[in-house]
């Protein structure tokens, strides 16, 4: 029987039950487990059956439980079918064995010390930018996002339907939301576009460093989530009008002649006036920066 103060097994059903098809393979991965140096995983096409393999292995208390994203081969279910053990060599999900892409994932973490979790203040400011995105992002059109609290900050899921070569629609969207709303203190992770991504199970505990009054660990959890979520698809005209709002930047040396970044010229072209775009001088580096205007902040609460 698994810890309820260390993980929710309804939670993580809920959460593999709203990412994957019925029937469709994922796998579960362990990190940080407690005695052991190894990373565990499994592969399970039943959201039940992956938790219990979970609680009968204790792994609840391991630093990080993740799920992946997108869809795997079916061949890859005959690698550790229904049971979580160590990972060998070339036994974890590669990029290689994924056959489609289904989702958008954006990673909103503070910036702090690594290994450690974020204090209060910090995961305020992730989930604060988290719902900017979210409202700014609304205003074109984009349906609400599976939204998570990590325990340290905020997964934000957009469900798509592309091929895996499309992956760079994914990372070219991820750029775009870092240059409009990153800030020095929290920002858009750009490493989640890669199709073996994972996603930290919600449910799960996040166990980076030490437990402490002013870095408490935290249980990831579901705190947005529409019917129909994953029916729910952002549409590939969508991602790439995103996409399209990320500044080409010239190579060095090249275009000697041409000014500096004309800013008010770029957001003409590319931002939407309906997107509330102001300046707003939160802090000074050689050029303003763009801030989206506040929005309410996340409900939580399933």
């Amino acid at each position: 029987m698994s810890d309820p103060l260390f993980f929710s097994p309804e939670q993580a059903i809920h959460f593999i039950k709203t990412i994957h098809e019925p029937g469709a393979v994922f796998e579960v991965r362990a990190l940080g487990v407690p005695g052991s140096a190894r990373v565990f995983n499994g592969y399970f096409t039943s959201p039940e059956a992956a938790v219990e393999a979970i609680a009968e292995e204790k792994l609840g208390r391991a630093a990080g439980l993740y799920v992946t994203l997108n869809a795997v081969d079916p061949a890859v279910y005959a690698r550790r079918r229904d049971r979580i053990a160590p990972v060998n060599r070339d036994e974890a999900t590669s990029d290689g064995n994924v056959i489609r892409l289904r989702w958008l994932m954006l990673d909103i973490d503070p910036q702090r010390v690594s290994q450690v979790s974020s204090s209060e203040a910090e995961h305020e400011a992730a989930l604060l930018l988290a719902s900017d995105i979210t409202s700014s992002l609304s205003l074109s059109g984009w349906t609400a996002p599976v939204t998570v609290d990590s325990g340290n900050g905020v997964h934000l899921l957009w469900p798509v339907e592309l091929a895996t070569k499309d992956a760079y629609l994914l990372k070219a969207c991820l750029s775009a939301l870092d240059f409009l709303f990153s800030r020095p203190d929290v920002h858009v992770d750009l490493a989640t576009a890669n199709p073996a991504r994972l996603a930290r199970l919600a449910g799960s505990m996040n166990r980076k460093g030490d437990d402490t009054v002013e870095r408490p660990h935290r249980m990831a959890t579901i705190t947005q989530l529409m019917p129909d979520a994953r029916e729910q698809l952002v549409t590939r005209l969508q991602l790439e009008e995103l996409g399209a709002r990320t500044p080409s930047v010239e190579p060095v040396g090249r275009n000697k002649n041409r000014g500096a970044f004309d800013l008010d010229a770029w957001l003409s072209e590319h931002v939407r006036a309906d997107l509330q775009l102001v300046l707003e001088p939160l802090w000074r580096p050689p050029a303003a920066i763009v801030a989206i205007r506040r929005m309410r902040p996340l409900k939580i609460g399933l």
